[in-house]
């Protein structure tokens, strides 16, 4: 807003220490200002060369880490021409990925794994304390989007298990782990446009899990553990969940005809579980997926699981598109064996497909021969309650 922020740094004991806001008040500059700690390998070059750039960058994550755009959604390529681009989508998605192979490497693959060495790999796994993983995650001199991506794929597991429970060290530096995990959420943000497929959808998948754990949060967890990924997953507005899945979509797009159908399925699958439809002028993220999965020749790469959740994600988020679920019903109908599917899959389709209003009188039938044959003992009662409800 034409005001001057200056951001000083200092060496201290091997990081970086950044002064930076919480808040989004401009007002309350100068009176308000926290430590927020960067590793001081997250830019070795750009700290030793470009303090200029390396300001600029720390400065704008920052701020996409702490507020929306107001001033209206970012653009992006428009969705696929559904009338005259099918074919050209199709022939230019082999195009992309014939161009974009060198030496038996994808450059979405080999964008996700820049600046890796042998030696830098983390495994967070072996970590069963969510205090422990972030302490590490900062800590660590290499963190790869491959080590990012897993970051918060472990999290999400911690938050998910139902035997978490925090431990003492980090009841007792609660402060710390909470500007240490902002840290890792703006850093995130700032480096997503060099993640490549796989850490993408990952990352997604694991950012939507802890805002699912935190939004169900209960049953005796540490409600301190709750409230600092709600204070830095979501905020207090969801505005900071809004613009992390924004940039995850942003990121994303570009890359879209280089995804497999896993990571269609995660993309779409970790916005509907957190709420969020990431815009575009004139289109959307699920119109952008839905235009690349359409103008497919057919699905047959696709497993049962990724059919059962891409079409639910539609249905959750309330986004409409009948040509998708069109081409999935003609899929399982055409080429696929419903033994092989599981009763949660099946009970998913049918329950999205009656949630979007969208009729497929065909596809309903096999399904229902396909329960009716099956022992109902291996059903959940929750997913016979959607299958009964979706045939009402």
């Amino acid at each position: 807003h034409g005001q001057r922020v200056e951001i000083n740094f200092k060496l201290d004991r091997g990081s970086w220490v950044v002064m930076a806001d919480r808040n989004a008040d401009p007002a309350a500059w100068g009176t308000r200002w926290r430590p927020v700690h960067f590793s001081n390998t997250f830019f070795p070059r750009t700290m030793s060369h470009s303090s200029t750039k390396t300001k600029a960058g720390l400065a704008n994550s920052m701020q996409l880490a702490n507020q929306a755009s107001t001033s209206g959604v970012p653009s992006a390529p428009s969705p696929c021409n559904l009338n005259n681009k099918t074919n050209r989508a199709d022939n230019g998605s082999k195009r992309k990925h014939h161009n974009s192979t060198e030496n038996g490497r994808n450059i979405s693959q080999r964008r996700g794994d820049e600046h890796r060495s042998s030696h830098d790999f983390v495994n967070v796994n072996e970590y069963e304390s969510i205090g422990k993983v972030i302490e590490v995650a900062f800590n660590h001199q290499h963190l790869s989007p491959r080590n990012m991506s897993a970051v918060w794929h472990r999290l999400s597991r911690l938050m998910t298990a139902s035997n978490h429970s925090p431990n003492q060290q980090q009841e007792r530096h609660q402060y710390q782990l909470h500007d240490k995990l902002n840290t890792l959420f703006a850093y995130t943000i700032d480096e997503l446009k060099e993640y490549g497929t796989i850490q993408l959808s990952q990352s997604a998948m694991g950012m939507a899990k802890i805002i699912k754990a935190v939004r169900f949060c209960g049953n005796g967890r540490e409600m301190n553990c709750h409230q600092m990924f709600q204070d830095s997953l979501i905020g207090s507005d969801m505005k900071r969940k809004d613009s992390l899945f924004q940039a995850i979509a942003s990121a994303a797009v570009p890359l879209l005809h280089q995804f497999d159908p896993q990571g269609y399925s995660n993309l779409v699958y970790a916005c509907a579980i957190a709420d969020a439809v990431p815009r575009f002028r004139g289109s959307t993220l699920f119109e952008h997926i839905a235009c690349t999965v359409t103008a497919l020749k057919d699905l047959r790469t696709f497993k049962p699981q990724n059919l059962s959740n891409i079409v639910w994600a539609y249905a959750t988020a309330h986004v409409s598109h009948p040509r998708l679920f069109e081409k999935v019903a003609d899929e399982v109908i055409a080429y696929r064996d419903l033994r092989t599917f599981k009763p949660q899959e099946l009970s998913n389709i049918v329950w999205a497909f009656a949630t979007a209003h969208i009729s497929h009188p065909r596809l309903f039938k096999q399904v229902a021969g396909e329960v009716a044959y099956r022992d109902l003992r291996t059903f959940k009662p929750q997913e016979l309650s959607n299958i009964v409800w979706a045939y009402a």
